[in-house]
């Protein structure tokens, strides 16, 4: 949250609910996200492949934020 406040973001919100018609699931909760004026920054953490690449559920869950028109940032932890 700390560096979305560097880059300018404000009003940073945990858990954010999303509606997402049509998706894999019909909602989804973004674990960050913050607004810069009228742009949305909607952060998606979770587990990644030892390529980096977001797991089986996080791919579905940013296919999902993506269809319903957010802009999405996956930040991999594998712990």
């Amino acid at each position: 949250a700390q560096n979305l406040k560097e880059f300018g973001y404000d009003n940073i919100k945990f858990e954010n609910k999303v509606d997402i018609p049509g998706g894999h699931k019909g909602r989804r909760f973004t674990d960050i996200m913050g607004t810069k004026g009228n742009e949305e920054l909607h952060i998606q953490v979770g587990r990644a492949t030892q390529s980096g690449l977001p797991v089986a559920r996080e791919k579905r869950a940013i296919e999902d934020l993506l269809k319903a028109g957010k802009n999405v940032k996956f930040v991999p932890y594998n712990g």
